[in-house]
């Protein structure tokens, strides 16, 4: 996460408004030729998550001590010639975090840092100029990758609301954080708090979260027919403001909680982590009510579909899953419930198909196409359009903005838990690899979400890959497809040279969709997610594999992602978590079958 840091602050109601903003920490300037010198300290509460910072140049020890305890400091910034000896000697009287600034030009020798790394908690790169402090002038950032030391930085030197994108762009491994200043004054020490703002919305805003426009990178979008326009925007102007409300976040966590059953157990698989050398854990989404991942997502969007007034709810199913999540909900809520799903998958999953009914949905079978996901998602389009007064539960990270974002909001509820389960097995938050399988890529959006910008973990999504990527029967949409639109969004499927969407297979029901959510088509681009496949006879494999040693029958959408364990080469203690996104009690037909053959 990037810190922000505003300095230059003296006007105790400019303060006020700026503690809204809640940057990291609030810089007070005491070097009298500055402009923005501060003579009275303003008396505002700065809550403890800010740290105020003491700007001095050249100051004694003595009278940085003095107003360190005077006016209750949590850091200090040396912007002036303070030695290591200096700095060592301030360490040495008191604990307080250490910044220290060093002016920097394309002649700036970064050997200089190596000595103050022992003695400093941070160091800030300024302009250089001809006198001592910031002058609001920017220098060339690209001479920072000369510096190869290992204290963390802040960049400054006159930073405006102009350059956001370049920030975001900026890559060092060292890079914590900004420095604000003079770019955001309407006068010296009067800052503009609206600019601070939007600065702060913008930098902060994940590169791998939807824009405005509902894209990720090239991939999103709405295409849609006009009919459908007025209930995808009554959504789109609606979700985020609907979900960030205290009184749905209580409805849901309360949900999630005494009916889901949340949290998930991170289970280590003790006979797998021994067999393939690394701390394999199984984040246990099986475990949830109904059996897999689905009802996190069913659960929030039933609640927004109530508060829009909705009575009437459609969705589409693959695996069945999704399907039978929908159906619980809403014969938990008491709504009326229509699902479409493919005639070929009521058959090879028919004891979901008996749970949808028996909890009171219709089951409308699409008889076109594929006869699978793909052709029970246009099944429901078609239905949707001409019953614009229903909502559309969509199942996945897939189709018009927002509901590729809404949906890995909500199953984001599953790397906020491997956060804290990891912290409290392992002694810290971050695994080294995440596993899920994709399909839409609902799953593996939530197992992921949270780990997104911690580019130290490598996110692995593992395809199916039916037959084999190049036997004309897969569904490895990453190698087979290309840009394209899909269910009102743009993403990569599989298509052919007139545009035509490819059939896709596999043994998998869940993973048998011919595209990916465009989230999922931005972390394959941007090479942010390594994807991978897996055949139908080595996801059958690694069930059975799963089965007999753990004692966990997985879906077969899991047991892709468990299929690519012996094509990794794990380090000794690696940290491996495997999203196990379903259990196996809709595939023990296949399963039974196949292990007689």
């Amino acid at each position: 996460m990037i810190k922000i840091k505003v300095c230059g602050m003296r006007n105790a109601d400019n303060i006020s408004e700026l503690l809204k903003v809640t940057p990291d920490y609030i810089g007070f300037i005491f070097y009298d030729k500055s402009k923005r010198f501060v003579t009275d300290f303003p008396q505002v509460d700065v809550p403890s998550s800010i740290k105020k910072v003491g700007v001095f140049v050249n100051e004694t020890i003595d009278e940085v001590i003095r107003k360190v305890s005077e006016y209750k400091l949590e850091a200090v910034q040396l912007h002036g010639d303070e030695s290591v000896d200096y700095c060592n000697e301030l360490n040495s009287k008191m604990t307080i975090e250490i910044i220290k600034t060093f002016s920097v030009d394309e002649n700036f020798d970064f050997r200089i840092t190596q000595n103050y790394e022992s003695h400093c908690n941070l160091f800030l790169f300024d302009t250089k100029g001809k006198e001592y402090g910031g002058n609001g002038l920017k220098y060339d950032w690209s001479i920072l990758k000369k510096y190869e030391g290992e204290t963390p930085f802040l960049l400054s030197g006159g930073i405006n609301e102009n350059d956001v994108e370049v920030i975001k762009g900026f890559q060092h491994s060292k890079f914590a954080g900004v420095d604000l200043n003079s770019g955001f004054e309407d006068a010296p020490s009067q800052k503009n708090i609206e600019k601070l703002k939007e600065f702060k919305e913008r930098l902060m805003q994940s590169k791998f979260q939807v824009d405005k426009d509902g894209y990720y990178g090239q991939f999103g979008g709405a295409f849609i027919p006009e009919l459908l326009y007025p209930n995808v925007k009554e959504l789109e102007d609606n979700y985020i403001q609907i979900i960030e409300s205290e009184e749905f976040q209580k409805e849901y966590k309360s949900l999630l909680k005494d009916y889901v059953g949340r949290p998930t157990p991170l289970y280590l698989a003790k006979r797998l982590s021994e067999k393939y050398g690394a701390h394999i854990y199984l984040k246990r989404e099986d475990l949830n009510h109904t059996g897999a991942h689905k009802v996190n997502n069913t659960v929030g969007q039933i609640l927004i579909a109530q508060k829009l007034g909705k009575t009437k709810i459609i969705a589409e199913t693959g695996a069945g899953q999704h399907g039978v999540a929908t159906a619980t909900v809403c014969a938990l809520m008491g709504l009326e419930c229509t699902v479409f799903m493919g005639e070929k998958d009521i058959v090879r999953q028919a004891p979901n198909v008996a749970r949808m009914k028996m909890l009171g949905a219709k089951v409308v079978p699409a008889t076109s196409g594929s006869k699978t996901l793909k052709d029970a998602t246009n099944e429901a389009i078609r239905y949707w359009i001409q019953h614009p007064e229903t909502y559309y539960l969509i199942g996945s990270v897939v189709g018009p903005h927002p509901y590729p974002d809404m949906v890995a909001r909500l199953q984001a509820v599953i790397s906020e838990e491997m956060k804290w389960q990891l912290k409290e097995k392992t002694g810290k938050e971050n695994p080294d690899t995440i596993i899920a399988c994709v399909g839409g890529g609902s799953n593996a959006a939530g197992a992921f979400y949270h780990y997104m910008e911690d580019e130290e973990v490598a996110l692995i999504a593992v395809e199916a890959a039916g037959l084999g990527v190049d036997s004309g029967e897969s569904a490895a949409t990453s190698q087979l497809g290309e840009v394209g639109i899909i269910h009102g969004s743009k993403t990569i499927l599989m298509q052919d040279e007139y545009g035509q969407i490819v059939e896709p297979y596999s043994i998998s029901a869940g993973l048998d969709y011919p595209g990916v959510g465009p989230l999922h088509a931005f972390l394959y681009e941007s090479k942010r997610a390594q994807f991978m496949n897996a055949t139908d006879k080595e996801a059958l494999a690694a069930a059975y594999e799963l089965t007999k040693m753990e004692g966990i029958i997985p879906a077969l959408e899991s047991a892709h992602a468990l299929a690519v364990l012996p094509k990794i080469d794990f380090k000794k203690d690696q940290v491996v978590v495997v999203n196990l996104s379903g259990r196996g009690d809709k595939d023990l037909e296949t399963y039974i079958k196949h292990l007689e053959e």
